[in-house]
């Protein structure tokens, strides 16, 4: 057994850096910064090569699809933030995915949290005049993956997001990869006719952790199928 799942186990939270503070759980000893550099994970490329075939699977749930679900959360009052799950807390949603086989097949091949309740995908739709105030994520096991799928043409002052210091936009069909156990925001200021920002939204285990250590984070944090 590592150390650092010893420490997990008998409950030592690590310490993070600045602008860093998930809210569950801070796993000892990974390495961490606020955007990672896409061009050195290896699933990224074949990801995007598939984004246009992901996008209009996507997009065609956004314009049929009833199983969208409005996030109610404090971090998103008074905003419009619709969600098409097809991993919540690390149960997959079979009835989604069914309705998404090409998006889903392309997903199977990365390290999903499957099975942990620490993991999440899922479409995710904001709509304008919404702003997600700053927060972090509970954990940093985990890293988040945005492919953006359908991004107004609008400037960061007015469409982007916050990630520690760092403000980026969305680029279609290019992924963006961060640790959102960093303060984080997102904000859409356009008007009503410039339409929504739509990503993919996929955590990922965090490529430092041992097979050991994300079976020990699973057994202790199960999804609620397990």
């Amino acid at each position: 057994m590592t150390k650092a799942v010893h420490d997990f186990m008998c409950g030592t939270r690590g310490k993070g850096l600045p602008l860093q503070s998930p809210t569950f759980l801070m796993y000892p000893g990974l390495a961490t910064q606020p955007i990672y550099d896409t061009q050195q994970v290896m699933w990224v490329e074949e990801l995007e090569e598939q984004w246009q075939e992901i996008r209009d699977e996507c997009l065609a749930l956004v314009r049929t699809s009833t199983n969208f679900v409005n996030i109610k959360s404090s971090v998103a009052e008074n905003s419009v933030w619709n969600t098409y799950l097809l991993v919540d807390e690390g149960k997959v949603h079979s009835e989604n995915v069914l309705e998404c086989p090409r998006t889903w097949e392309a997903l199977r091949k990365l390290p999903l949290l499957e099975g942990c309740s620490l993991g999440y995908v899922y479409v995710s739709v904001v709509q304008p005049g919404t702003f997600i105030t700053p927060h972090c994520g509970p954990t940093n096991t985990k890293l988040r993956c945005h492919l953006p799928l359908s991004v107004p043409n609008l400037p960061p002052e007015l469409l982007g997001m916050k990630v520690g210091t760092e403000t980026v936009q969305w680029v279609p069909g290019k992924c963006l990869l961060f640790d959102d156990s960093f303060l984080h925001s997102v904000w859409h200021k356009g008007d009503s006719d410039t339409g929504d920002r739509i990503v993919l939204l996929i955590d990922l285990w965090h490529p430092q952790l041992l097979d050991v250590e994300k079976e020990a984070i699973r057994y202790c944090l199960p999804s609620d199928d397990k």
